[in-house]
């Protein structure tokens, strides 16, 4: 029995000697296998050698879009939303007319006016005033009634056609960017109501009381022209 365990233990394998490590580049050992491993490793290592490239053109042309796209959207939020809150533009109708892309929204050669009535028996006094400038107009007596209680935000039971096409506007979202007084012919002023529902802009030829009867009811700006009040504008400073 003896012998035969001898001649067993004679026969049994050796352990496996343990691979040996060297020494590598950055850092690394690397062990000594076959070479499948030798062939990771060199992929391993030609990532590490693998000097910094630095971005090429498309990308950098694609980073400076998105930027240039953010920076358009910060601008035109300021203008539309913060400018006319914080007093920057007069109103949201000049914001639209900065780079003067819709002709009708041009305000360049307007002021805008304050706007005054005086409601008599027979007639009425309208009054624009801006820089020292005040244009008179004298309008009929229900128009300057319909006026005054625009300014006053007061509501009767039977509406007149300019309540009416306040409600109408108000209920279907269009948007009274602004009025202007353009003209005066044969003794009568002429104007326009500018008015913008989604991306739709229209300019209507309206007279303007009708205009400024409905502009104070849904709080749009009134504009007139600069010759306007230089010719027709009585010095008040």
């Amino acid at each position: 029995m003896v012998e035969k365990r001898k001649s067993e233990s004679k026969t049994k394998s050796k352990p496996k000697p343990r691979p040996k490590y060297r020494w590598k580049e950055y850092g690394r050992y690397e062990i000594e296998r076959p070479r499948p491993f030798k062939i990771a490793t060199e992929k391993i290592k030609s990532k590490i050698k693998k000097p910094y490239k630095p971005a090429g053109l498309k990308q950098l042309l694609v980073a400076l879009c998105v930027i240039a796209l953010i920076a358009v959207f910060v601008i035109l939020t300021f203008m539309f939303v913060f400018s006319p809150r914080l007093g920057f533009l007069e109103s949201g109708a000049e914001a639209w007319n900065l780079f003067g892309l819709v002709p009708g929204l041009s305000t360049a050669g307007y002021k805008m006016v304050e706007l005054d009535v005086i409601v008599g028996e027979e007639a009425g006094v309208v009054t624009l005033t801006a820089n020292c400038k005040r244009i008179v107009a004298y309008v009929e007596a229900h128009q300057a009634e319909s006026i005054y209680r625009g300014i006053k935000k007061e509501y009767i039971d039977r509406p007149n056609a300019h309540d009416i096409t306040a409600d109408l506007l108000k209920d279907f979202d269009i948007h009274v960017v602004l009025v202007k007084v353009t003209e005066i012919r044969d003794d009568a002023f002429y104007g326009k109501i500018i008015m913008k529902k989604g991306n739709k802009i229209a300019s209507l030829d309206a007279r303007p009381s009708d205009a400024t009867a409905v502009a104070v009811r849904v709080g749009a700006p009134i504009y007139v022209k600069n010759e306007l009040l230089e010719d027709y504008g009585e010095e008040i400073c």
